[in-house]
């Protein structure tokens, strides 16, 4: 592929993830308030890729670049935790709380689904 038609792939690989994001949005502004929108555009996303309405090969590229830097998507979540610090330190015994119940829900139901996945894919 030459440099022109691959600047054009990845600009057209950008268009399509964004615009399936903005399509996430416009759904949890307007139907479905309760699923962020970003959420949902990656459902989205894997929808259209589950039915063939797009190939792998259409996002992969800009897909694998911002999964290798995944981490300077956390960059802002992180500085704002560092402003909200005095908030934290009141509160850490109920954020420590609610992650350690949290987790152990999230352990049960992820453990029953996968029963009834076995014990269904089974009979």
């Amino acid at each position: 592929m030459n440099e022109k038609n691959k600047a054009f792939s990845l600009f057209a690989q950008l268009a399509i993830i964004l615009t399936i994001f903005l399509l996430g949005e416009i759904i949890n502004r307007t139907i479905i308030h309760v699923i962020p929108g970003s959420v949902l555009g990656m459902v989205l996303l894997l929808t259209f890729l589950q039915i063939k309405i797009l190939k792998v090969e259409m996002v992969d590229i800009v897909g694998n670049f911002l999964i290798k830097n995944l981490a300077f998507f956390f960059i802002v979540p992180g500085v704002s935790l560092l402003l909200l610090l005095p908030l934290l330190s009141q509160n850490w015994w109920k954020i420590a709380l609610i992650s350690i119940i949290s987790t152990f829900i999230v352990m049960l139901v992820t453990g029953k689904v996968l029963q009834l996945f076995f014990n269904t894919k089974n009979d």
